[in-house]
């Protein structure tokens, strides 16, 4: 099967890159650093890993799912550990030179585990009463 990306998906993420350079190229002059260039790196790397994972098939991210959720519970309770201080929260867990936040992956398998029981019960098959408690939780 043709694995395809919705062209409204691409269209919206390349408008809300484009919309927030002129932005970033005001802020960085005032600063002193680049944050244009960086963004627009961040973004062209956002957009090829979108194209990577539209690659994969649909049931690996939903067999996956759980694991992801359970290393993302992991690696939140690592922060308590070995969390190191940036920006004045201990949010961070440094990886030699590299600092990464794992609250964000944290929220990625949190939404693809939403998403893969809302699938798994058939969109069609909830009651409104779930789909409220599951935008809860996900929020």
């Amino acid at each position: 099967m043709e694995h395809r990306l919705d062209p409204w998906l691409i269209l919206a993420v390349v408008g809300l890159l484009g919309a927030s350079l002129p932005t970033l190229h005001s802020v960085s002059r005032v600063v002193g650093t680049n944050l244009l260039l960086r963004q627009l790196m961040w973004g062209i790397a956002g957009l090829v890993i979108l194209w990577l994972m539209s690659r994969v098939r649909v049931d690996i991210y939903e067999r996956a799912a759980p694991f992801l959720y359970a290393i993302g519970l992991v690696v939140l309770v690592a922060v308590l550990v070995f969390g190191v201080a940036r920006g004045g929260n201990r949010a961070w867990i440094a990886l030699g030179p590299v600092t990464v936040q794992p609250s964000e992956f944290a929220r990625l398998s949190t939404i693809l585990l939403t998403a893969a029981w809302v699938a798994s019960r058939g969109a069609r098959n909830l009651r409104i009463y779930q789909a409220a408690v599951t935008a809860t939780i996900v929020a």
